[in-house]
């Protein structure tokens, strides 16, 4: 064997070499980081809130001398949410299972949905279940969902998150509804979404419940409600518990990471759907049930933003392998061209 011979074999070694480094890994390590990884756990933690509770039964059990107005009976508990996100894997590797844990005062629920692992949106089947036991602020009892058909991202967004909106569940209402892409922050993208007033009462398909409370007008109403609404102080009316939300979450595109997570939820009593929707906007001080304000903590932040920022680093690490490993390959290339046409003109 010549030396120019064994030179060329060199060269398409080193070129086919140049190839599995610069595009076969890139592709396939990017390609696993696009989906969720299984037998994993994230914990998801906000800042204690004061949240504000009406006391209904003491205002049911009250005396003819107390307070005869909801308002008086408002309190506020320190409340802190705490969940905890295990991904398993399945008889499909293209899917998975999220089994998300999560204790808010003496409320906890189990939230169980089955996943793309790709996308991670729901299947398309009846896969997905929540379960509440306790109570929430003395006021709102859980319930059993069973196997339901599941529309709408959780816990997380697709890779390669685009300025548009996506379906988002939210597990009070167990309703999808749009969250709208709204602004970009540095590399992050902000989504907000208000979930419209949603009933309570206890044939509800929701998973928290609570009874309508009936009473005077003027125990729920102020006088300037009374005549706007054109009620009577004495006369008596039922009002359904509402739950409405406005949430907004910072998304790292890149890796669809959360790395951050608002929510302003709010209960408010109402006698129909349309006095629901302005009772949410403007909170009259006496129908409001419960209300609080969640972030994450600072722990939670920090933690998933170095989840998104590994993904980043590495795309970008791969991006540089990737261009040297074709730079280096059309390189070897023409260096072989180049004694293939010498080997030519020796002969």
């Amino acid at each position: 064997m010549t030396g120019t011979r064994k030179w060329l074999i060199a060269l398409v070694v080193a070129a086919v070499l140049l190839t599995i480094t610069g595009d076969v890994i890139p592709r396939a390590l990017l390609g696993s980081m696009k989906k969720l990884d299984v037998n994993t756990t994230t914990a998801f933690r906000t800042n204690p809130s004061r949240a504000l509770v009406t006391d209904v039964a003491a205002w049911q059990n009250r005396t003819s001398s107390d307070c005869p107005e909801l308002r008086c009976y408002q309190t506020t508990q320190e409340l802190t949410e705490n969940t905890e996100v295990t991904v398993l894997p399945t008889d499909d590797s293209k899917e998975a299972i999220l089994q998300a844990h999560t204790t808010l005062g003496q409320a906890q629920w189990e939230d169980s949905a089955r996943v793309t692992r790709a996308s991670t949106f729901p299947v398309l089947k009846p896969e997905s279940s929540l379960d509440m036991q306790g109570s929430l602020a003395g006021i709102f009892q859980g319930g059993s969902t069973g196997k339901f058909l599941r529309e709408g991202l959780t816990y997380r967004f697709p890779s390669t998150t685009e300025q548009k909106s996506y379906p988002y569940f939210d597990p009070w209402s167990l309703r999808s509804t749009p969250i709208d892409y709204v602004d970009k922050s540095q590399h992050y993208f902000l989504f907000h979404h208000d979930v419209a007033p949603v009933p309570l009462d206890p044939t509800a398909p929701t998973l928290l419940h609570a009874a309508p409370l009936s009473g005077l007008a003027s125990a729920f109403y102020s006088a300037e409600e009374i005549a706007t609404l054109g009620l009577l102080a004495q006369e008596t009316v039922t009002l359904t518990p509402y739950y409405a939300v406005n949430r907004t979450l910072t998304v790292e595109p890149a890796s669809g990471e959360i790395v951050d997570k608002r929510e302003h939820r709010v209960v408010v009593l109402a006698r129909s759907e349309e006095e629901a929707q302005q009772a949410a906007t403007e909170e009259p001080e006496g129908r409001v049930l419960y209300r609080a304000d969640t972030t994450w903590d600072e722990a939670t932040v920090t933690a998933r933003t170095e989840a998104a920022n590994h993904v980043v680093d590495t795309q970008q690490r791969m991006a540089v392998l990737a261009w040297v490993s074709k730079a280096l390959r059309f390189v070897v290339i023409l260096a072989a061209i180049v004694m293939l046409v010498r080997r030519r003109r020796e002969r």
